[in-house]
């Protein structure tokens, strides 16, 4: 009985072959692993000696290629992109369709040895997703058309299994796309916490805080933030972090446009440097000879200008992606607004006490120093009248007495003003020490009443303010007021907690009144507007004065 398998058995077989091995094809989520396994399936099954695939992306560039025939590791791309067009080719491809010099681009080392030569595309419903290349067919001078079908077939399958990675590997980008950005959320809310901070807080604290924050979350090796000296055009470092290396530049400072850091700063824009070497002039030794392998400089701008540069640098062998690019400038945009902000905040304090001390000395001048002037006037008349009229000289005396003793109130007056005072406690406990200091400092009758229970829920920042605001309004009270008696009322409302401070000393008339930055009524009017509240002032000549002042809050909370 003859065993020997006819044509059609034999075709059968391959067909099966084709079938199993391309099975195996499907699993492969890895591109590059997935071409080889291609290429050594295409050679098996046509029984080649050589065997080559590329694909193309969805603007037809060349996305990927592999072939048997390259002994290196690197692919000339600009060689592959100078045939690519046999990529694209919708039929089938035989050694008399292609020009002898290309072989050489497919398959390196091989020609002029190719004899037979075999393309045939991978299509994609009607799009061309590549092309799969054999050469040299083991037993034969050409590839047949039964060898022609066998890799029409094992294209079709390949087509199919291309589709499947590159579409596992675009759901791949996507997670992790979105898991990075889930992490940059995550980051950005962390910092709008730490930037969220008293504008009064310390610069130095807050860049702390949002380094860590941003090292950590973004895995960097080495951060230095450089920041303007106020009043100069000289960024100075501020802050280093990251053990691997100490410096990252040879300097310690830089003028506007100096270098990288201060080119950033002038340009306003970010500077990478990859792979940093002595070309880079400022580039510190450590850096040259460590495993860092680029730095970026991002300017630190505020709403007006740059206040500053952050840098940072990583050994990672990936350099920083657009969204990781677009994420510190992001970051580095919020911390300049927050040193602007911390800065001009610090600006109109020192504004406000230099208008204060100038304010407190003309007072000093005008009114203390005047009455002591006028009882040494006094007490020289005094001593005229001595021998002449005792009585007369006794009551100038007196005169003189009382003189001083209303300096001493007035003097007292300004030392309460000028005393420091926090809120330690509740905002009952901090109110009822203030009374408590101006009836020691003035001997002025005054009474608290007090509504607790409401008042405990209060929450910090509006105590602060209350408090402060109760604070000028018995410094006022104190200094020019004339009052002997004084009445203070905290109570909570529906949508409010209200203060209310009454005296019934010599009141003024509101119309002559000048409000101005760094007097009382107008330090309580700003307080309780910057929250949302207001202020209320009724006051007449000879009929004492009242402020009401509310903030918003509701005490059901």
């Amino acid at each position: 009985m003859d065993t020997t398998a006819s044509p059609s058995q034999e075709h059968e077989k391959r067909l099966v072959a084709i079938h199993n091995a391309s099975l195996g094809l499907i699993q492969v989520t890895s591109l590059v692993s997935l071409l080889e396994r291609i290429a050594a399936t295409a050679s098996e099954q046509l029984g080649s000696h050589h065997a080559a695939v590329g694909i193309l992306d969805e603007d037809g560039k060349l996305h990927g290629f592999f072939s048997t025939a390259i002994t290196t590791d690197e692919v000339k791309k600009g060689a592959l992109d100078a045939i690519d067009g046999l990529f694209k080719s919708p039929e089938p491809l035989h050694k008399e369709d292609v020009e002898s010099d290309l072989y050489n681009i497919i398959f390196p080392g091989v020609h002029p040895e190719v004899i037979s030569f075999l393309g045939v595309p991978l299509h994609k419903n009607d799009d061309i997703l590549g092309q799969i290349f054999v050469a040299n067919k083991q037993d034969a001078t050409r590839f047949s058309l039964e060898d022609q079908e066998v890799l029409e077939i094992l294209a079709e399958y390949v087509a199919f299994s291309i589709s499947n990675t590159l579409m596992y590997g675009g759901i791949r980008e996507s997670d992790s796309l979105l898991v990075q950005r889930s992490k940059n959320q995550a980051l950005l809310n962390n910092l709008s916490s730490i930037l969220s901070l008293d504008l009064s807080s310390d610069t130095t604290q807050i860049l702390e805080k949002a380094m860590t924050q941003i090292m950590e979350s973004m895995h960097i090796e080495v951060g230095e933030i450089y920041l303007y000296e106020e009043g100069t055009n000289i960024l100075k470092l501020t802050l280093h972090r990251g053990t691997m290396i100490n410096h990252l530049w040879t300097k310690t400072q830089f003028q506007t446009g100096e270098l990288s850091v201060g080119q950033a700063a002038q340009e306003d824009k970010t500077i990478s440097i990859g792979n940093p070497d002595k070309s880079v002039l400022d580039i510190h030794h450590a850096v040259i000879d460590g495993p860092l392998r680029e730095i970026v400089c991002i300017p630190m701008t505020g709403q007006s200008n740059a206040q500053g540069v952050l840098c940072v640098a990583t050994d990672h062998e990936q350099s920083f992606s657009d969204l990781e690019i677009q994420l510190l400038s992001t970051i580095c945009s919020w911390l300049g607004t927050a040193i602007e902000n911390i800065r001009l905040n610090l600006q109109q304090r020192r504004m406000a006490v230099l208008e204060e001390r100038a304010r407190i000395g003309m007072d000093l001048h005008d009114g203390t120093i005047q009455s002591i002037y006028g009882v040494g006037l006094t007490l020289e008349h005094s001593l005229l009248l001595i021998e002449d009229d005792v009585d007369q000289a006794v009551n100038k005396i007196h005169q003189a007495i009382d003189g001083l003793n209303a300096t001493i109130r007035d003097l007292r007056s300004y030392i309460l003003d000028l005393q420091l005072h926090q809120l330690y406690d509740d905002i009952s406990r901090g109110v009822r020490r203030l009374v408590n200091e101006f009836h020691a400092n003035t001997q002025v009758e005054i009474e608290l009443q007090s509504e607790s229970d409401g008042l405990e829920k209060l929450p910090g920042d509006l105590a602060t303010i209350l408090f402060h605001i109760c604070q000028e309004a018995l410094a006022n009270v104190a200094k020019h007021a004339q009052a002997k008696r004084v009445e203070v009322v905290m109570w909570t409302a529906s949508d409010r907690a209200l203060l209310e401070i009454s005296d019934d000393g010599i009141g003024f008339d509101r119309e002559e009144v000048k409000f101005s930055l760094g007097h009382g009524l107008s330090n309580i009017q700003f307080r309780a507007r910057a929250v949302g509240g207001d202020v209320e002032i009724s006051s007449e000549p000879g009929k004492g004065s009242t402020i009401l002042a509310w903030v918003p809050f509701s005490s059901d909370r």
